[in-house]
């Protein structure tokens, strides 16, 4: 069994809507492990961006425990859970979240950037993982210069240039045609298996569910279904 990487265990997550309390998670079990690409599916409000909130570090669970590496979130302080999100996890989006006044290759390196690394090893790398994700050519060009493609391509180097243990994608092709998004996904799977990286992907899309070695259902905040 590969290294576990991150946990939810009973995790539930409630949020006030107009005074109402609405159940976004209720009590879900479920361990991610290093390599693997789990799609975890299910219909709007079912709980999948919640899910990867906590599994981020980007937000707390009202009642059960996330762990990552092992460790129990809910004992870090905001100093400890921003290094985790700066240095351990990974993110890419639907709508890509580049800096427009930044290269392709700033908006790579950005990660060392902010952990204080020097700009020769930031650089190095991201060229490293633009040149890995098709775009060797590409890292002067601003996002404006560049197709909806090759901009989540750059998404797709940022999310991976720290090194991150575990990249979590939100509809990361919801904003491409399905010839392009389906090369974005491959490039996405292959890529961190090279890394030895856990990927979680949301998704309501057919076409990550055939790269994925496992795939888990939510339902109404509740884990439905699961199937390797």
């Amino acid at each position: 069994m590969a290294q576990e990487v991150a946990r939810l265990e009973k995790a539930a997550k409630t949020y006030l809507r107009g005074g109402a309390p609405i159940r976004a998670l209720a009590g879900v079990d479920l361990a991610v492990h290093a390599g693997e690409f789990l799609a975890v599916t299910g219909p709007s409000g079912s709980g999948k961006s919640t899910l990867l909130h906590l599994l981020g570090a980007m937000d707390t669970p009202s009642e059960g425990r996330v762990l990552i590496g092992g460790r129990d979130l809910a004992g870090l302080d905001d100093a400890a859970l921003s290094r985790i999100r700066r240095e351990e996890v990974g993110f890419v989006y639907q709508f890509f979240h580049l800096l427009p006044t930044m290269t392709a290759l700033e908006n790579a390196a950005l990660p060392l950037i902010l952990q204080g690394k020097p700009w020769g090893e930031a650089r190095a790398r991201a060229l490293e993982l633009l040149a890995r994700v098709g775009l060797a050519g590409r890292g002067e060009h601003l996002p404006r210069e560049l197709s909806g493609g090759e901009m989540q391509r750059v998404a797709l180097a940022r999310a991976l240039v720290p090194r991150p243990r575990l990249l979590l994608a939100d509809e990361p092709t919801g904003n491409l045609d399905s010839r392009i998004g389906r090369e974005v996904l491959e490039l996405l799977a292959a890529l961190t298996r090279e890394e030895g990286v856990a990927l979680v992907i949301a998704t309501h899309a057919q076409e990550p569910l055939a790269l994925a070695s496992r795939r888990v259902r939510l339902l109404d905040g509740r884990l439905a279904e699961e199937t390797a």
